[in-house]
């Protein structure tokens, strides 16, 4: 396989040229290359997947990388879309055999068929966006969105002044995005002692489901009516639609379309924006320049193949904490996939209604230290206006501190989590929404309303971090 050219080719071709000129002729780049029998310069071919699978945006970053590599450098490139050929195995062939030296297959749809023929083809590389293939001349890529996601949720939960964040995936049964967007969350709650919580919902049980936008609005419109001040989706075309109900609702939406943020930019505050053309770029010259490479290799925030771009609506002080966490994730001092999602700080929108008020469990910051002793008295809780918990006047306490609970006029309070406390925890209440609850370790729950509002402070345990 002809790689590694450049010095010697332009030796060559300067002297074709010259007895190009000597005779009279006049001899083109590829004629001296053909007529004198030399290796032309480095063949590039992509196939692109189908819209359905692949995904145009995909297909155009995948496409946009060879293209911007042809330009820097001296190579040819030849794009395959779907249909040219009877199909992905005849492609492949087709074009290992007419000579090219890196073959670009553009979504996972091309795993098997590469699998099948790249033993054919030894002297060929191979390279796969999005999929994975076990083979010594198959280079796999995948592009990382989840440090992007990460930043998304950091931005929610620190935008949020309900305490709750929506968001919406595709397939149900993927629920990576749904993990990384919560670390997100976590990692503010952590950070600055917030107690903000995650109402998920999934568009069906198919990727097909993530590509309809009406779909994303109606789910959207459903997570803002429960409380959801904050939305993120980054699944297919479900953004499109989300940002139409943050409009209608009057609230902020997180997607993956860069454009959304141009045209909706008070109410679309950030966008997950795959670069997939860099690590096409850079996989394709790290290929031609080394020869063939197997094995697999993962681009992300730090490669420049993801980011998380914000709106001109997010205020300076935000983008430039947002920015502070983004140089974090690069320098590997801050780690989403070591973040620990606790139990209940994420629900299914079909599990509600449930206690949103409950503080989350402790996760990270510590663990309760057996013993006796008196915890901090319930605090008494301000004038409800509507009653509607989080939305409104609820809000949650801290991790380790009182925990406040909206009741359903007013907003009541209730002692700490504690382990050997034995009082009733009902705090008082200004106009009813006495939370009540035994003591015994875990979280209190709120209550049923009580007009009188009346009940002395339970006395829960200490509680220690680590």
């Amino acid at each position: 396989m002809a790689l590694r050219r450049t010095g010697v080719l332009g030796l060559l071709l300067t002297i074709i040229l010259i007895i190009g000129g000597c005779s009279g002729k006049t001899v083109s780049e590829d004629q001296g290359y053909k007529q004198y029998g030399f290796p032309g310069p480095p063949k590039i071919g992509v196939m692109l997947g189908s819209a359905e699978k692949a995904g145009e945006m995909l297909n155009t970053a995948v496409t946009a990388g060879v293209k911007g590599l042809a330009v820097d450098q001296d190579l040819e490139y030849r794009i395959m879309s779907p249909g040219d050929l009877v199909n992905h195995t005849e492609t492949i062939r087709f074009l290992a055999e007419d000579g090219y030296d890196l073959i670009i297959a553009a979504g996972k749809e091309f795993e098997k068929d590469l699998n099948n023929a790249a033993p054919e083809y030894p002297e060929t590389a191979f390279a796969i966006i999005d999929g994975e293939v076990d083979r010594p001349n198959v280079l796999s890529i995948r592009i990382d969105d989840e440090e992007g996601i990460f930043l998304a949720g950091v931005l929610a939960a620190s935008l949020t002044k309900t305490n709750l964040v929506g968001y919406i995936g595709g397939e149900m049964t993927d629920t990576r995005q749904e993990k990384a967007f919560a670390r997100g969350v976590r990692y503010i709650n952590l950070a600055e002692g917030k107690q903000v919580k995650v109402i998920t919902v999934y568009a069906g049980v198919t990727k097909e489901a993530a590509t309809n936008p009406e779909r994303g609005k109606e789910l959207g419109t459903r997570l803002y009516d429960v409380g959801t001040d904050v939305v993120f989706t980054a699944a297919g075309r479900l953004g499109n639609g989300l940002a139409g109900a943050a409009v209608e609702k009057r609230k902020i939406a997180l997607t993956n379309d860069r454009q959304l943020l141009e045209t909706m930019p008070w109410n679309v505050y950030g966008a997950v924006v795959q670069q997939t053309e860099t690590a096409v770029y850079d996989a394709a010259v790290r290929i031609l320049k080394e020869g063939i490479s197997g094995g697999r290799t993962v681009y992300g925030l730090k490669e420049g193949s993801i980011d998380f771009v914000l709106s001109q609506a997010v205020a300076p002080e935000l983008a430039e904490k947002l920015n502070t966490v983004r140089e974090q994730v690069k320098k590997d001092q801050i780690k989403p996939y070591t973040v620990q999602i606790p139990e209940g700080m994420v629900t299914q929108l079909t599990q509600l209604p449930v206690d949103l008020n409950k503080p989350v469990g402790n996760g990270q910051t510590g663990t309760a230290k057996p013993g006796s002793g008196t915890g901090p008295s319930g605090v008494t809780g301000s004038s409800g206006t509507d009653g509607r918990g989080p939305a409104d006047n609820g809000s949650a306490g801290g991790e380790s501190g009182d925990s406040n609970a909206g009741g359903p006029t007013g907003e009541g309070t209730a002692g700490g989590p504690g382990n050997n406390g034995t009082g009733s925890p009902t705090g008082n209440n200004d106009t009813g929404g006495q939370p009540v609850g035994n003591d015994t370790g875990g979280d209190t729950a709120p209550g049923t309303s009580d007009p009188a509002g009346s009940g002395g402070p339970g006395t829960p345990g200490d509680e220690e971090s680590d």
